[in-house]
């Protein structure tokens, strides 16, 4: 499709379910978190909330669904549940500039 391709890629990576698996121990080698099924989300599979105080899930099983946007969105709504313990005031006003209301 494209002659000569290859002379012009500087990094490639490749990775299969079994490089999953080893390098984060994912079931089944998966790249995801929980899938977002009834029985999973009626089940609270997806948390950030873990047994030992304090310690809070920050990547891709805190939310369901996978990738880098969840693992983003986990680790901002991970960082809103200390801060609204800590410093109520920035809590506040970081809530709010993530729901779009600007004062």
């Amino acid at each position: 499709m494209a002659p000569g391709l290859r002379q012009h890629i500087e990094v490639m990576e490749i990775a299969t379910p079994v490089t999953y698996w080893r390098y984060t121990g994912n079931t089944k080698g998966s790249i995801m978190g929980a899938k977002p099924t009834i029985k999973n989300i009626r089940a609270g599979i997806a948390h950030y909330q873990t047994p030992v105080r304090n310690l809070l899930i920050g990547g891709h099983c805190g939310v369901y669904g996978g990738g880098v946007p969840m693992a983003v969105k986990a680790g901002t709504n991970a960082s809103l549940i200390v801060m609204k313990v800590l410093v109520p005031s920035a809590y506040r006003q970081l809530r709010d500039v993530l729901n779009g209301i600007v004062n």
